[in-house]
Formats: C-alpha cells, structure tokens, sequence
C-alpha cells in the first residue's frame, strides 16, 4: 500500500512512546477513509470548525501545535512521514486512553475525545466515519493475512537456497 514505510516507522515510534501502537492496518484503514490514500488533497482541508487539517492523515494544524509544529509550518503534515507519524501519535494516545476501545478511539480521532460517547443504541455521533473505517480495516488485516503465508513461504525457500547455494560455493572454495 502507499507510504508502507511511512506506516511502519510511526507504528513502531508510537509502540516506543506510548507502549500502544495501532495496528499498521487500523493506520492504512484512517489514511483510507481521510484521503483515500492520497487520492483525495493532503495539502489542506477546511474543516467544519474552520481550522485546516492536512496530510494523508488529515491532522488538524492545532494538532500539529501540540506535537510541537509551529501553526505557520502545519503544512508541513502534507509530508507523509510527518503527517502520518503525528496522526499515529494521536490515534495510539487515543487507544490507550480509550483502553483499547478501536472504535471509541476511532470515533475520537475524528471527531475529538468528547465527542466518542455512544448513544443509548451504542452508536457514535459520526458512526458512518467509524464503520467505514473500522470495515477499510477489517479488509486490510485479511489482505495482510492472506499475503503473510505466501511472502513466508517465499522467504524460507530465498533461505533455503542461500544456504544450500552458499554452503556450495563454500566447499567449492575449500577446494582448491
């Protein structure tokens, strides 16, 4: 997917932080909803309380004030290893004071902590972002659980090969 590498290094930053991280496919699952992956403008977006947020996370510039960013740089989170690595942050800071609760943070993350309650139906506010999100990550995790016993098959038999290959280059070094 795009910005795998960008995903994977703020996960393992916010497991590091935190001592939480979201799953790699929860954070490919918001980037999905908030830009389709970039499909959709990370360069800024006017949101209905009239602050900017951008990125493929679409981290909100106050967001970015917080996380250090000065507001006249907060289009710096239109670069994705800073975007993303500050939307993970927040989504990772989300989960742990939700308790794990994926779709309460979920709700949080676009909407703002006092704004993920659940209705006497158990529904949030923006449950349509929430479902949509929490279904692009239900996809992702079977895609990536389809994929692991191939690309696992792959790299033993890329080992067995080394081995056998280098083992025989070795006794053909040895010799002569």
């Amino acid at each position: 997917m795009r910005w795998d590498r960008e995903v994977t290094a703020a996960v393992n930053q916010a497991r590091r932080l935190y001592r939480i991280s979201p799953d790699t496919a929860l954070v490919h699952a918001v980037i999905e909803k908030e830009t389709i992956h970039g499909a959709l403008p990370i360069t800024g977006t006017r949101e209905p309380n009239g602050r900017i947020s951008y990125g493929p996370m679409q981290v909100m510039d106050t967001t970015a004030v917080m996380h250090g960013v000065p507001l006249e740089s907060a289009k710096s989170l239109a670069t994705p290893s800073i975007g993303i690595r500050i939307g993970t942050f927040e989504l990772a800071k989300l989960l742990t004071l939700f308790g794990g609760d994926t779709a309460r943070a979920v709700a949080a993350y676009n909407a703002g902590p006092g704004n993920a309650r659940r209705n006497a139906l158990g529904a949030f506010p923006n449950q349509p972002y929430v479902t949509a999100v929490l279904g692009f990550w239900q996809r992702f995790k079977a895609t990536a659980t389809a994929a692991a016993p191939a690309a696992a098959g792959l790299i033993v038999a890329g080992l067995i090969a080394w081995w056998f290959l280098g083992r025989g280059r070795r006794l053909s070094w040895g010799t002569r």
